[in-house]
């Protein structure tokens, strides 16, 4: 989760390079405010399907804290989970790397660049 959760938090922050993130970091501290706060949220919900709210975020700052509680949520809430969810959640990961990245994990030797092409006609 953690991991999941600071590539999030990468992505909403605007920072560009990877591994600027810890665990013991917190969100308020990297440049988070309550709007940014507000769409890591819907991010969250959108993307990943867990109901969780601006004030966990706020009582949760630190990474580490935050991913706990997605954890615990994602356990409590996984009942309500489907298959589909899941397929999404897999085709948004995959839409975020580039045709190289694709390329390689297809291990194939064969192009799966399409998967990016769809992406970007939406």
């Amino acid at each position: 989760w953690e991991v999941k959760l600071a590539r999030l938090w990468q992505e909403i922050l605007g920072i560009e390079q990877t591994g600027q993130i810890g665990r013991e970091d917190s969100f308020f501290d990297l440049g988070g405010h309550s709007l940014l706060a507000m769409r890591l949220v819907a991010k969250l919900k959108s993307a990943w399907g867990l109901d969780i709210s601006v004030r966990d975020v706020f009582e949760n700052p630190v990474l580490a804290a935050l991913a706990e509680v997605l954890q615990t949520l994602s356990e409590s809430q996984a009942g309500d989970h489907d298959f589909m969810s899941d397929l999404a959640d897999a085709f948004a990961e995959l839409q975020t790397l580039s045709p190289e990245q694709l390329d390689d994990l297809s291990g194939s030797g064969q192009s799966v660049s399409p998967i990016h092409q769809v992406n970007n006609k939406q």
